[in-house]
């Protein structure tokens, strides 16, 4: 007699995993898509331009698509909430990761867009109409740093989470975002300084930025509302505030391009001695990158890290390579213990703040922890590690030339012939590779600025969908846009973003060749550094995070505390103001 066929269920193998994949929350996988958002953090959403004026369909402003302090606290003049209510707050974004202000705004934004949503996954010209987190290339290149809440936004698009990045992978991010070419401009800091001057400035400078960085911290602990830098200026200072706020940030990444450009040229020039030619090649290799979208810039942003720490390590071996000074580390060239004078000593301030100009990006990052709460323990390993390596490149530096070290201690050892030629062409790939990689990720941020304010963004135009209960939607079972509107969108699409394509690329090679002025105008690395550090560093980093903290946060600050960080205001305002004067007068 027959068995009766089993009833058991096949259970399905388990998917193989990728090595990418061990590791848990910490796995290589993990970090890369870590790195790959904190890519998208180098060009604050601060820059977006405000399209207030004409804030229908796709062209909805920033400030509207996000919610923001003004408009999510429901209380006016309430400001900091309670120990209690911040208790709640803190245990609700620890286990579903939505504050419940956001929670309570994706519930009204989903109920009244969900049909929206469904007649978009219907339709069969939904890829024609992309929206605001699909996968498309156009929009990757203006995609806000956090998840934002567009008017034609999809129901699965608007869960805002607290973040995914587990604490060593913020801490990568935040040590990346620190380390930077202006460190190369240390050992030429300490020769302006002298020892004594310029070990304290390197160690306030880091002590004081990473204190000004967990106070960042706690303003987005107390007021959950607020996703990034420019969310709290606005809720600072309100929109004329954050606009002029937003002009020190197009001035520090506009002063980072440049930068870029002049070490490159510097750099290369000890071979081939055409500056201005060589300031037009990179120029031009700017422009063609900056068509290509972030996701791809991404990628190369990572060759960035990598030749970073080939620099440092170049550095560090070429003190060992050589037995006689200059250019030794087994002979020390000689040294001063104090500055020459008081104008270089004002000139160091800005070359040694410099290296510390990352808190535009810490609000994003704090967003994107997995464990908010550990913001301040990764903070203080980045900030000690990037002091290590800072450090390390200054003392070196300053050790192997002393009085004969160049702004860019890079310049002083490709211009010492005794050097073995391997130094001087790993250091010209190294140096090749650097700005290629970093510049089109420094000027994507300006690019994404005008062009908002010249409406040139890739917003495609959005159709009014019809109300769920049209008959064109419950006749079908495959409903679609009457063939006469479907045939005027199709040509309404190409042509605009035919048109859009042509005026993006005009106004992107207007930029480069304004870049490209500003770059023959200015010759001298070291003194772009200084001016960065001390008109930029200090005033973001130091002056406005205390400023935020002492409005923001009030309720927590004893009458002792306020008076020391208004003091230490008034400190970083004079030493901004005294740097900077000292920098444009050398």
């Amino acid at each position: 007699m027959p068995e009766p066929p089993s009833n058991s269920v096949k259970v399905p193998k388990e998917r193989r995993r990728s090595f990418m994949e061990y590791g848990g929350a910490n796995s290589l996988s993990n970090f890369a898509s870590s790195y790959s958002r904190a890519q998208h953090y180098t060009g604050s959403s601060l820059l977006e331009s405000d399209d207030s004026d004409n804030n229908e369909g796709a062209n909805q402003s920033q400030t509207e698509r996000r919610p923001t302090y003004a408009s999510l606290i429901s209380n006016e003049g309430r400001g900091r909430p309670s120990i209690s209510e911040e208790t709640v707050i803190d245990e609700e974004m620890q286990i579903d990761g939505t504050s419940p202000a956001m929670q309570d705004y994706d519930l009204i934004q989903s109920r009244e867009h969900e049909d929206i949503h469904r007649y978009r996954q219907q339709s069969p010209v939904k890829n024609q109409l992309p929206g605001p987190f699909e996968s498309n290339e156009l929009m990757n290149d203006t995609t806000p740093l956090l998840p934002t809440l567009s008017n034609l936004s999809s129901f699965a698009s608007l869960n805002l989470k607290a973040g995914n990045s587990t604490a060593p992978q913020t801490i990568f991010n935040s040590v990346n975002t620190l380390v930077g070419i202006g460190n190369l401009s240390i050992p030429f800091g300490f020769h302006l300084s002298g020892w004594i001057c310029g070990c304290v400035l390197l160690v306030g400078s880091a002590l004081s930025t990473n204190l000004t960085a967990k106070y960042l911290g706690r303003i987005l602990r107390a007021h959950p509302n607020l996703m990034t830098y420019g969310d709290i200026s606005f809720a600072y200072g309100g929109k004329a505030f954050a606009i002029f706020v937003t002009s020190f940030f197009i001035l520090d990444l506009l002063g980072a391009s440049l930068s870029m450009i002049i070490l490159f040229s510097d750099c290369f020039a000890i071979i081939w001695p055409h500056k201005q030619l060589l300031k037009l090649i990179i120029i031009t290799i700017v422009f063609f990158t900056s068509l290509l979208p972030l996701s791809i810039l991404s990628i190369f942003s990572l060759f960035g890290i990598l030749c970073t720490i080939g620099i440092i390590g170049i550095i560090i071996a070429c003190g060992f390579v050589l037995d006689e000074s200059p250019g030794s580390l087994l002979q020390f060239a000689p040294t001063n213990l104090w500055p020459q004078n008081f104008p270089s000593l004002l000139f160091s301030l800005g070359i040694f703040m410099a290296p510390w100009g990352g808190h535009p990006v810490f609000p994003e990052l704090y967003r994107d922890m997995r464990h908010p709460t550990k913001f301040s323990k990764t903070s203080n390993i980045s900030f000690s590690v990037t002091f290590v390596l800072d450090f390390a490149i200054g003392i070196t530096g300053y050790l192997m030339y002393g009085s004969l070290v160049d702004d860019s201690v890079i310049k002083s050892i490709m211009q010492n012939p005794n050097y073995p030629e391997w130094i001087n062409k790993a250091l010209c790939l190294l140096m090749g590779i650097l700005p290629i990689s970093k510049l089109p990720l420094v000027t994507r941020p300006i690019i994404t600025s005008y062009e908002k304010i010249l409406r040139l963004t890739p917003s495609m135009p959005q159709p009014i969908p019809p109300p769920p209960s049209s008959p064109s939607l419950s006749s079908s079972p495959n409903p679609s846009y009457p063939p006469h509107l479907n045939r005027g969108l199709r040509q309404k699409t190409n042509s605009f973003f035919k048109l859009n394509t042509i005026l993006r690329v005009i106004t992107r090679l207007a930029f480069c060749s304004v870049l490209l002025v500003l770059a023959l105008m200015l010759s001298s690395f070291g003194k772009v550094v200084s001016f960065l550090g001390s008109a930029i560093c200090y005033t973001v980093c130091l002056a406005l995070p205390l400023l935020f903290y002492l409005e923001l946060n009030s309720l927590e600050i004893s009458s002792w505390q306020r008076t020391i960080t208004q003091a230490c205001v008034i400190m970083a305002l004079v030493f901004a103001i005294s740097g900077t004067y000292a920098t444009i007068t050398a």
